[in-house]
């Protein structure tokens, strides 16, 4: 199973560059991995309490 990280950054078209760079790294740097642990997926929808 996968799961999704979104990275949005504000900023102008000269920033571009580092944004790219700071994605590699979140996408290499294991930071998110996590994510892919079966214990980490305790909740479901029907945990929610308000349903959008």
């Amino acid at each position: 199973m996968f799961k999704k990280v979104v990275i949005t950054f504000f900023g102008t078209s000269k920033d571009e560059p580092l944004h790219q760079e700071i994605y590699k790294i979140a996408e290499t740097g294991g930071s998110f991995d996590f994510l892919n642990a079966l214990d980490e997926d305790i909740y479901s929808d029907a945990d929610l309490k308000l349903k959008v």
